[in-house]
């Protein structure tokens, strides 16, 4: 038998202003043990990949005492090994995704409706007023580098645009995998 064994569970949460909560649902671990694995669940602040974790509840769900040889440091260890092994089963990277509105004269529109699907956007809202075509769509910032060069091409200059952050969404399989 381990000195120290600990069973954590790892789910979202959004139910408080800190970005993660830790939560003690187990019985039987003595109170010594208890605030050693506390102290180490409350400093995990990063992900698998160094990431800061977003509305994410921690449950400290159980674990196991030997009699002679637990010690504070030990449970300090397996709290931070049951919190890797928890967080890599379903740790999903999320990525900004930005509100974009475009202003384009209306021969264009096609343009740029193509060019935001390509980018993984997600159209929300069109427009026509006076010739002008307005389109608002969300779309993942890492598509959005050297879009001010692409708006000239497609509108032959004639098109503006804004762009501010709306929330963050799931990042494709691959963008963790540049990580790994």
């Amino acid at each position: 038998m381990a000195t120290a064994a600990v069973t954590v569970r790892i789910e979202p949460f959004d139910g408080g202003r800190n970005p993660t909560t830790v939560v003690d649902s187990s019985t039987g671990l003595p109170e010594e043990f208890r605030a050693a694995v506390f102290e180490v669940l409350a400093e995990q602040t990063g992900g698998i990949y160094g990431f800061p974790l977003l509305n994410v509840k921690i449950t400290l769900v159980g674990g196991e005492v030997h009699e002679t040889e637990s010690t504070a440091i030990a449970f300090q260890i397996a709290a931070h090994d049951a919190f890797n092994k928890a967080l890599a089963v379903g740790t999903t990277i999320l990525e900004p995704i930005m509100k974009v509105e475009i202003s384009t004269p209306e021969e264009h529109m096609g343009d740029f409706v193509s060019d935001i699907n390509q980018r993984r956007g997600i159209i929300t809202h069109t427009d026509s007023k006076s010739g002008l075509s307005l389109l608002e769509a969300e779309v993942p910032l890492s598509q959005l580098f050297g879009y001010s060069s692409a708006m000239r091409s497609l509108s032959q200059g004639r098109a503006t645009c804004t762009i501010a952050p709306k929330s963050y969404g799931p990042a494709p399989p691959e963008v963790g995998e540049a990580f790994a």
